[in-house]
């Protein structure tokens, strides 16, 4: 599964639309958008943002559990 779908997953688990992350996040919601189509990758501040809000490790969003 790739970065972005995993994203997605984690955000729809937690509740959170991709506005929701964008404001809780100060980013737009076109990048939360991008990084969930594998489209931009988040860089390593906003993935650590994006791991603390949705309390997930590094360890289940970047290695491959096919």
């Amino acid at each position: 599964m790739k970065i972005g779908n995993k994203l997605k997953n984690l955000r729809v688990a937690k509740g959170y639309s991709q506005s929701q992350v964008a404001q809780l996040l100060d980013c737009s919601k076109s990048s939360i958008s991008m990084y969930e189509n594998d489209r931009r990758e988040p860089s390593l501040d906003m993935l650590v943002k994006l791991l603390r809000l949705y309390e997930a490790t590094a360890d289940s969003l970047l290695l491959s559990g096919e």
